[in-house]
C-alpha cells in the first residue's frame, strides 16, 4: 500500500473513530508536550482544541504570513500502548481561495523513539475546502495541485520560510494549565 493511501486511510479512521467516541485519549494529549520537544516532533499549541483528545485543531492563521500549525491527529497502533502515528498538518494561506499544505507523520515506536521516515512529508496547493478533505493531497479534485513527496529538511525548509518551525517551543503550556 502506498504511503499516501496508508495515510489516508489513518487520517479517516482515526477522525471517525474519535468523532463517534470509540477511541479514548491514550496519554498522547498536550503531557506529551514535553517528549514531542525532546524529539523534534510539533506539539500540541496552548490554543488548539480537541475533539475526543485524538484530532486536535486550530483556525487562527497569523495575520502577517497567513501560515500555521492547522492540526494533529493522533492515531494509536496495535496493543502496544507506546506505538503511535502523530500526523501534523501544516497550511499557509497564498490568496482568498488558495492554500499550501505541508503534512510531517511521526512514528513513534516507543516513548523515546521516533521517525519521520515511515510516512514522508507531503505538500501541495488547492483549495481550503479540498485540503480539510485529504492531508496528503490523494484526492481526484484537478484543483489539488504541486503533489510531491520530500525529505524531512526539505519540509522544514518551507516550513521556515513560511515563519513556522516544526520544533518552535512556544506556545507550549504548562503542566499547570493543561486542559483534560
Amino acid at each position: 500500500m502506498k504511503p499516501t493511501r496508508l495515510f489516508t486511510l489513518l487520517f479517516a479512521t482515526a477522525s471517525l473513530l474519535t468523532v463517534t467516541g470509540c477511541i479514548e485519549d491514550p496519554g498522547y494529549g498536550k503531557s506529551f508536550n514535553e517528549q514531542r520537544i525532546k524529539l523534534g516532533v510539533p506539539t500540541i499549541k496552548f490554543d488548539m482544541i480537541t475533539h475526543g483528545g485524538m484530532v486536535w485543531e486550530v483556525r487562527n492563521e497569523d495575520e502577517k504570513t497567513g501560515s500555521y500549525h492547522a492540526s494533529k491527529i493522533i492515531f494509536p497502533m496495535g496493543d502496544n500502548k507506546t506505538e503511535h502515528l502523530e500526523t501534523d498538518i501544516f497550511r499557509r494561506k497564498l490568496n482568498k481561495d488558495i492554500y499550501e499544505q505541508l503534512a510531517y507523520s511521526a512514528h513513534f515506536s516507543n516513548d523515546s523513539t521516533v521517525s519521520f521516515e515511515v510516512i514522508k512529508p507531503y505538500y501541495f496547493k488547492g483549495p481550503k475546502s479540498e485540503m480539510e478533505k485529504t492531508a496528503t493531497g490523494e484526492t481526484k479534485s484537478s484543483s489539488i495541485t504541486d503533489k510531491k513527496e520530500l525529505t524531512l529538511q526539505q519540509a522544514d525548509s518551507i516550513l521556515e520560510n513560511w515563519a513556522l518551525s516544526r520544533i518552535k517551543k512556544e506556545g507550549v503550556v504548562s503542566h499547570k494549565h493543561m486542559q483534560k
